[in-house]
C-alpha cells in the first residue's frame, strides 16, 4: 500500500531523477469495431470522478510528502489519426512507447494519461499510463470493468448499474494504519523474520553480458504458452491440488537451480492484499511484495518441490499484509531500486480487457524501456474459445542480455514445464537434463 514512506520514496525518486519513466504501468488495446470516441472520454472522466486516487498528487510540506486530492480534473484523450501506409504499425509502436517512456510530474498530476490512436473508423488504439503510486495490476480489473459499464451509459444512454459511491483508497489506508498496531501485524512479522533469516543468495540468471555493470535500460519479450500446454497446467495443478501460479512458479524456481546450483531459492514477487470485501473494487496501490523462498535439490522429486512451493506460497498468501519495507528493513534485506534490479521476479495478475458492444478488444504489447528488475518473468491468464490461454512476458535489463538469450530462457522454461507437468516423480536432475547450450553458458 502506498504509504507515507512509500510516497516519500516515490517522491524523492522523482526528483533525483526526473525523466525516469521506473514507476510508469502503461497499457494499451486494439479495439476494432464501431467506436464511439467521444463517450471513451466521458467514461474515462467519469472513472476520475469515481475515484479520489486518479485525481490524486503529491506536494511537501515541512519537509514532507502529502498526497492532495484534487476537486477537479478534467481528463483529455490524446488524439492520433493514422493515414494508411506501410510504414503505420511502426509509427504506432512509436507513439505507444514515446507515451510510456514520459514521465509524470508528481507534484503538477493527473498521473494519468490516455489516448487514442484512429487507424481507421472501426480501428483503433487505445493506450493508457498510469503512474505506480496511485495503482496497480489488480487495480486495472477495476478501471476497466468499470470504463465498461461507463462507456456503455455514455454511448447508449443506458443506466449505471455501478455503486454510486465507491470505496476509496483513503478508506483502505486508514484501516491499514489501524491494523499495523495489531497483534496480526506483529505475528506476521514475525513469520517473515523467520521466513527470511540468513543471507538470500543472489540469483545470477545465465547471459552473454552476465555480471557486466551496465545502465538500467530494459526490454520486453512477448510470448505465449502452446495451447496444449497451458491445458496440461490446468490438469497438472488440479492433480497436485495447487493453483496454476503455484505451478508456473515452481517451473521457475526449477529452472533457476538448474542455471546456477543454488539450492536455496529465493523469488520477489507482488500479492494483491486486497483480503478485505470493500478493497476489491478499489484503484490504487494496494499490492505488497513479498518473497517465495523454497529449497529444491537436484534428488528431490518434482512433486516435493512442488509441495515445497505450495506451502510457501500459501504462508505467503496468510501473510501479506505486512509493508515489504517493514520486512526489509527487519531483515536488513535491499531496500533501494538500485538494489532491488540484482533480483530476479516472478509475477501472476489477472489482465481485464475492456467489454464494449459490438468491439473485439486485444491487448497490444507495451513496455517503458526502465529496467525494474534483472530479469522478471510475468504471466497472465486469458480464457478464449473456452479455455485458458497463458501470456507470459518477459522484462529485463538489455544491457545484460541479448534478445537470443532471452529466447532461449523462455524455451527452456517450456521444456521443464512440460516435464513437471508429465512427470511429476521425476528427480529434478532427470527433469532438467535436456536443457544444455549457450544460454546457459556464462561469458566471462
Amino acid at each position: 500500500m502506498s504509504s507515507q514512506s512509500t510516497a516519500q520514496k516515490l517522491w524523492n525518486a522523482a526528483r533525483a531523477d526526473p525523466a525516469s519513466s521506473y514507476f510508469n504501468i502503461p497499457v494499451a488495446f486494439r479495439l476494432e469495431g464501431p467506436l464511439d470516441t467521444d463517450a471513451v472520454e466521458r467514461a474515462f472522466n467519469s472513472l476520475v470522478r469515481r475515484h479520489d486516487t486518479l485525481r490524486t498528487v503529491f506536494e511537501e510540506t515541512d519537509g514532507h510528502v502529502v498526497k492532495k486530492v484534487l476537486p477537479d480534473v478534467k481528463l483529455r484523450l490524446a488524439r492520433h489519426v493514422m493515414a494508411p501506409s506501410s510504414e503505420r504499425e511502426r509509427e504506432v509502436e512509436t507513439i505507444l512507447a514515446t507515451e510510456a517512456d514520459t514521465p509524470f510530474d508528481l507534484a503538477a498530476g493527473p498521473l494519468l494519461r490516455a489516448g487514442l490512436v484512429t487507424l481507421s473508423e472501426r480501428d483503433h488504439v487505445l493506450f493508457l499510463t498510469i503512474h505506480h503510486a496511485i495503482f496497480d495490476q489488480w487495480s486495472g480489473a477495476v478501471l476497466f470493468q468499470e470504463l465498461s459499464v461507463l462507456y456503455e451509459a455514455h454511448a447508449y444512454g443506458g443506466p449505471c448499474t455501478l455503486d454510486l459511491e465507491p470505496t476509496q483508497y483513503a478508506t483502505c489506508a486508514r484501516q491499514q494504519a489501524e491494523w499495523l498496531s495489531s497483534a496480526d501485524h506483529e505475528r506476521q512479522l514475525q513469520y517473515w523474520k523467520a521466513q527470511l533469516r540468513g543471507p538470500l543468495p543472489i540469483i545470477e540468471m545465465p547471459g552473454r553480458r552476465a555480471g557486466l555493470d551496465v545502465s538500467n535500460v530494459g526490454a520486453t519479450h512477448w510470448f505465449e504458452l502452446p495451447v496444449g500446454l497451458g491445458r496440461q497446467v490446468a490438469v497438472a495443478a488440479r492433480t497436485h491440488r495447487v493453483t496454476p501460479f503455484m505451478l508456473l512458479l515452481t517451473t521457475f524456481m526449477i529452472l533457476l537451480h538448474r542455471y546456477t546450483g543454488e539450492e536455496d531459492i529465493s523469488v520477489a514477487s507482488a500479492l494483491a492484499r486486497r483480503r478485505r470485501r470493500e478493497w476489491e473494487s478499489v484503484i490504487g496501490l494496494l499490492m505488497n511484495g513479498v518473497t517465495f523462498r523454497a529449497l529444491v535439490r537436484s534428488h528431490d522429486t518434482c512433486d516435493a518441490v512442488l509441495k515445497r512451493v505450495r506451502d510457501a506460497a500459501l504462508a505467503a498468501y496468510d501473510n501479506q499484509d505486512v509493508p515489504h519495507g517493514e520486512v526489509l528493513r527487519a531483515v536488513s534485506a535491499p531496500a533501494s531500486p538500485e538494489e532491488r534490479t540484482r533480483q530476479v521476479s516472478f509475477h501472476c495478475a489477472p489482465r481485464v480487457r475492456p467489454q464494449l458492444s459490438g468491439v473485439e478488444t486485444t491487448f497490444v504489447p507495451t513496455a517503458t524501456t526502465c529496467a525494474k528488475s534483472r530479469f522478471g518473468l510475468s504471466f497472465h491468464d486469458e480464457w478464449r474459445d473456452g479455455q485458458a490461454r497463458w501470456h507470459g512476458v518477459v522484462e529485463y535489463n538489455a544491457g545484460l542480455f541479448i534478445p537470443a538469450d532471452i529466447a532461449r530462457i523462455v524455451e527452456d522454461y517450456e521444456y521443464v514445464l512440460a516435464e513437471v507437468c508429465n512427470n511429476p516423480r521425476a528427480t529434478v536432475a532427470a527433469l532438467t537434463a535436456g536443457i544444455h547450450g549457450s544460454s546457459t553458458e556464462r561469458v566471462e
